[in-house]
């Protein structure tokens, strides 16, 4: 999830845990000291959850990351759309 390390990202990352979600990949510039307690949270529900830094601006930092989080696991995307 990029911008996972925010303050919006941390709570919809506790909202697919919440749901089912087992594996977790955070993207995010700079970690925080505020995730750090978020983070453990998902982790205490049970969510491996992986914390990646990345600017995905930056387009070799955004596909050495996605490279990565792939790397065992399978990636899915999730939408708040409709039709998605």
């Amino acid at each position: 999830m990029t911008g996972g390390l925010g303050a919006l990202g941390l709570v919809v990352a506790g909202h697919l845990v919440d749901r089912g979600a087992r594996h977790v990949t955070l993207l995010g510039r700079s970690a925080r000291p505020e995730s750090d307690a978020a983070v453990g949270a998902l982790r205490a529900a049970g969510a491996e959850v992986r914390v990646v830094a990345a600017d995905v601006t930056d387009r070799g930092q955004l596909a050495a990351a996605v490279a990565a989080a792939g790397d065992g696991h399978r990636l899915r995307g999730w939408c708040m759309r409709r039709g998605c």
